[in-house]
This record gives C-alpha cells, structure tokens and sequence, in this order.
C-alpha cells in the first residue's frame, strides 16, 4: 500500500493542535448537552421520578465521560 510509507511527523504544533480541536470538541458536545436542561425544568412530582431523572442524568455522564475519554 501506498500508505505503508508515510509517516507523520508529530510536532508540539500538531500536537498542541490535536488539543484545541479535542478541548473545542468538549466544549461544544456539554454546551449541545446543558442547553436543552436549562431551558426546560425537571419538575419530579415524586421521589420515584426524583430516581428516575437522577438515574437518567447519572447514566447520560457516564456515557460522555466515556466519550471524552476516548476523545
């Protein structure tokens, strides 16, 4: 393959780069995530959908720090 001999030279630009995209990429999937909980209210009537929204939003950060560790 072509591709077998290019090699990619990793510089502190490139790589300081890498940072800026990964650091922007955070910021902009918590901003998609928050904006939609603060415009709207969680208003549990009772502590079974206090649990249920509590275990919603305990399952939904698991899985972005799941993301942004992979990231």
């Amino acid at each position: 393959h072509p591709w077998d001999t290019v090699t990619l030279r990793v510089t502190p630009s490139l790589c300081h780069l890498c940072q800026v995209l990964v650091s922007e990429l955070h910021r902009r999937v918590l901003i998609e995530y928050v904006r939609p909980l603060l415009q709207g209210r969680l208003v549990c009537a009772s502590a079974k959908a206090r649990a249920r929204v509590a275990a919603r939003l305990g399952d939904e950060a698991r899985q972005l720090r799941e993301l942004f560790t992979r990231l």
